[in-house]
């Protein structure tokens, strides 16, 4: 019997508006297949992202569970993320 379980990524977003109402909401559970690398993880959350049309240049911070792969210290989701989008 084959195993396909596959670990799952929650994405949520954060936004607050000008009266400073804060809204936060779940977007999407992405099932990511076989690796969980910096890479994985960006794509996913780049293809998701570009779906829902998140303006990047309002973005000020990212929130995450801290795990290797995304804190990575010289290759992790936050650095990709600075890279691309200069959080």
């Amino acid at each position: 019997m084959q195993n396909n379980l596959a670990s799952l990524l929650a994405m949520f977003i954060c936004g607050v508006d000008e009266t400073f109402t804060v809204t936060d909401e779940f977007l999407v559970l992405v099932p990511v297949m076989d690796t969980t690398t910096a890479n994985d993880i960006f794509k996913s959350l780049l293809g998701v992202l570009n779906r829902v049309v998140v303006d990047w240049s309002r973005a000020v911070s990212i929130a995450t569970d801290r795990a290797p792969s995304i804190i990575g210290k010289k290759q992790g989701l936050r650095q990709n993320l600075e890279k691309k989008f200069r959080l």
